[in-house]
Order: structure tokens, then sequence, then C-alpha cells
């Protein structure tokens, strides 16, 4: 009887977790935890207007081209490209100067998210 209690009980919660799908507040956790884990000392920074997310553009990202192209195809032309870096298999950083000659970095997940990051200690 045990036993059928608990493979009730399991076979209800696995398919609850199962049935739920993301929401767009989801995936700033999702790509955020990904990235926190997945690169040494680095996290997801809020200073966003709606968040770390700025953009989900739902399409494969493969090379250090394709993250740039996306950066810049989502940045105004006041800013110019100075360098892209991949971070890992999944994530690259785009730097970019405004007008000013101010850096700035954006991080790219392959799914073509584009989100802002800060590393420290």
């Amino acid at each position: 009887m045990k036993k059928l209690i608990f493979l009730t009980v399991f076979v209800i919660l696995v398919s609850g977790c199962i049935g739920q799908s993301p929401s767009n507040n989801d995936l700033s956790g999702d790509v955020c935890d990904l990235f926190a884990n997945a690169i040494e000392s680095c996290w997801c920074n809020d200073i966003g207007p709606d968040g770390p997310i700025l953009l989900e553009a739902n399409t494969t990202i493969e090379s250090e081209d394709n993250a740039k192209d996306i950066v810049m195809d989502y940045l105004d032309e006041e800013y110019t490209f100075t360098n892209t870096v991949e971070l890992s298999g999944n994530f690259y950083n785009v730097f970019v100067e405004d007008s000013q000659g101010n850096e700035e970095v954006y991080t790219v997940y392959k799914d073509g998210t584009i989100f802002i990051t800060i590393c420290g200690v």
C-alpha cells in the first residue's frame, strides 16, 4: 500500500512539472541561471528597463559573427562594434562603443536572447 501511495504522489508531482511551460518572466531566470552556472563569478545585471533581458530573438547563434550581427541589429546606429568573445558554446559577449567612446557589453545566448551581465568577485 505504501508503494502505491508513493507511486501515485510521484506521478502527480512529475506530471505537474512536465505540464508547465515557462512564461516570459521565467525566461529571465532560466537564461540567468544557465549563465551564472556556466560562467564563473558572473551573473545577470538587472539594470535594464524590464530586467536583464533586452531581446528574445528566437534564432540560432552559432558563431561570434552571429552574436555580433544580432546585437548590432538590436542597437541603433550610434554604436560601433569593437569585439566579440565566445564565453562558452552557449554564450557570447559583444563589445561596442557609443558615440562618446564608452564601452558597453551585451551577452548573447545561443537562442538569440540578448541580456545584460556583470562579472566580479
